[in-house]
């Protein structure tokens, strides 16, 4: 049952609510109430709450019904608010239709199906269907259509395609995982909307979208790749599962899956679509997947730490450094605190092997010690899970998206990072941005640097002929303002062919100066 209470008196209402929170759980206490109760461990469900929605689940009973009814109007009097019957609905899973309509009778409300909307979100739907989606695809054609941008330059597109892409998707990418024709029709609102110019036909895009997405060091503009997005964003439940923090929903999915907190791997028989998109997606990129690689462990009292397989030198494990000396371990599957004990303050290892070590084996366990000797085991802490290299205590999308993003043998090119350093505007910068594709013509540059009082050999190479815009002897700000030039000046030649091509210009170098 979906109730929500009226807006009067606004701010005595979240006073009020843990009121009502604490009837229901004192009517599930004294058995008037019961909730569902999820998975093998029977985690009972009763309500939901949060600021004036409330969601109240109970099994099809008249007498909880009107145990129901009993609370909302007991609440009522108690708090002086009003419960808006009018709008709260009732839904059922699995009752008959005659039933359904008695008790929203008895309660004085409507009826409502599944799915339905809950906090903006649909529950009950299938994140597979492109129907699923259709409201979030229809609010960026309404807010990237082609004619709002006829005006915009190229730059100001970049700037509304990102805010858009990061206010309207980013409840439902958090939550769900897109499907692939999602993804690309998204992609097609973007680039129509960059590309378009005001114009209702197909665009031509003069630059891959996939190239678009890179970072500006490497000749990009930066813009997300939705699908990476959302599988960085995505991964924050998986994250939250492996952590130390506790909730409902966190009791609900290890009652239902029988996984522990430690447990990483779940059973495949009865998973959700939605827990198993989590595990499929955080198992992509080979190996352990992306995801596992970048979770580390912080060394305390090493009550949770694998001394073989969690405890890393750079991005490697013992286990895969001295896999010689792992096979010949005792304690293969041990933690750290089991592989030492303490003297006093003083951390000592005790290494047990199958047999004695040959001659070569020896070395290699003494570079195991001088590796281990380096960990910090501190038995007033213990261990806990951290991301990235940089080890936070908390999840990060960006270090998530960029180890995503990332692309093996990527070139930096340095003209790119002078470029957005340059001092022009934006709309200039945009401009010059492009012909760093392609080639330029040259007369027009011998015109600007007869005009700017020197002369240096010009490089046929668009990005070349960027950076030696350069004074040695000037300081690093005024290099910048004669970058700025060099934006001005490709951008005066975009107007001219602008003027060429629509108003019947004259080709005209010293017209551009």
């Amino acid at each position: 049952m979906h109730v929500q209470k009226s807006k009067e008196r606004q701010c005595t209402i979240f006073l009020f609510a843990e009121g009502l929170a604490g009837l229901v759980r004192q009517s599930v206490k004294a058995n008037l109430l019961s909730g569902i109760k999820v998975g093998s461990k029977e985690v009972e469900v009763s309500f939901l709450q949060f600021a004036d929605d409330t969601l109240f689940f109970y099994e099809e009973s008249w007498s909880k019904m009107v145990t129901m009814k009993s609370i909302l109007r007991g609440f009522e009097l108690a708090s002086g608010l009003k419960i808006n019957f009018h709008k709260s609905k009732l839904a059922g899973i699995n009752v008959q239709s005659n039933n359904l309509l008695c008790y929203s009778k008895g309660l004085n409300c409507n009826q409502m199906g599944t799915p339905f909307k809950y906090l903006g979100l649909e529950v009950g739907g299938n994140s597979r269907k492109k129907s699923f989606w259709e409201p979030v695809v229809n609010k960026l054609k309404t807010r990237l259509s082609v004619w709002k941008g006829r005006f915009l330059s190229m730059a100001g597109k970049i700037c509304v395609i990102k805010s858009v892409f990061t206010a309207i998707p980013l409840f439902y990418l958090s939550v769900f995982k897109a499907s692939e024709s999602v993804y690309k029709s998204i992609i097609s609102i973007q680039r129509r909307f960059l590309w378009g110019w005001g114009k209702e036909k197909i665009p031509i895009s003069w630059v891959s979208w996939e190239n678009l997405c890179k970072p500006k060091e490497e000749g990009g503009l930066g813009l997300k790749d939705i699908r990476k997005f959302n599988f960085a964003i995505l991964a924050k439940w998986r994250w939250r599962f492996m952590s130390q923090e506790r909730g409902k929903w966190k009791d609900v999915l290890e009652s239902k899956y029988g996984v522990e907190l430690e447990g990483l791997h779940l059973p495949v028989k009865y998973q959700s679509w939605w827990w198993r998109d989590i595990v499929k997606m955080c198992m992509e990129g080979g190996g352990d997947g992306w995801f596992q690689e970048e979770v580390r462990w912080k060394l305390g009292r090493g009550d949770k730490v694998r001394f073989w397989e969690d405890v890393r030198i750079g991005d490697s494990s013992l286990k895969s450094l001295f896999h010689r000396l792992f096979s010949l371990s005792v304690n293969q599957v041990q933690k750290v605190e089991d592989v030492g004990e303490w003297e006093g303050t003083y951390w000592r290892w005790r290494l047990e092997w199958r047999r004695d070590r040959f001659e070569w084996e020896t070395e290699l366990e003494e570079n195991l010690l001088d590796y281990i000797l380096r960990a910090n085991v501190n038995k007033n802490i213990s261990d806990i899970r951290v991301w990235g290299e940089e080890e936070l205590d908390k999840y990060s999308v960006n270090i998530a998206y960029n180890h995503l993003a990332k692309r093996p043998g990527a070139t930096h090119h340095y003209a790119f990072e002078y470029l957005w350093k340059a001092k022009a505007f934006p709309n200039m910068l945009m401009t010059a941005w492009r012909p760093f594709l392609n080639r330029i013509p040259t007369r027009v540059w011998s015109l600007c640097l007869k005009w700017l009082g020197f002369l240096f050999v010009q490089h046929n190479d668009i990005r070349d002929h960027f950076v030696s815009f350069h004074i040695a002897q000037a300081s690093s700000k005024q290099n910048l303002v004669l970058k700025g030039v060099w934006d001005a000046i490709v951008r005066c030649i975009w107007d001219q062919r602008n003027s060429i091509l629509f108003k019947q210009g004259v080709v005209d170098a010293e017209e551009i100066l």
